[in-house]
């Protein structure tokens, strides 16, 4: 039997800071992928997914990095 609790990350569920969006925009900006954002502010991946769409920032494509967004084929 797991613990639900002991997986979350610490942050999870907690407001955001104006140093935690600070720090996040760096993170962006260096073309960090959301999952080494999230671990590294220790927060989900969808938490990192969701502060970005409502700060309007467009995460680093996992698939492409080099790209801002990825788009599929049939746009």
């Amino acid at each position: 039997m797991t613990d639900d609790a002991s997986s979350k990350p610490p942050n999870s569920g907690k407001p955001w800071l104006a140093e935690d969006d600070d720090e996040f925009r760096r993170r962006v900006a260096a073309r960090q992928p959301a999952g080494v954002i999230a671990r590294g502010m220790g927060r989900t991946v969808d938490g990192i997914r969701g502060r970005a769409q409502q700060l309007r920032i467009t995460l680093p494509s996992s698939r492409q990095p080099w790209r801002t967004i990825a788009r599929p084929s049939w746009w």
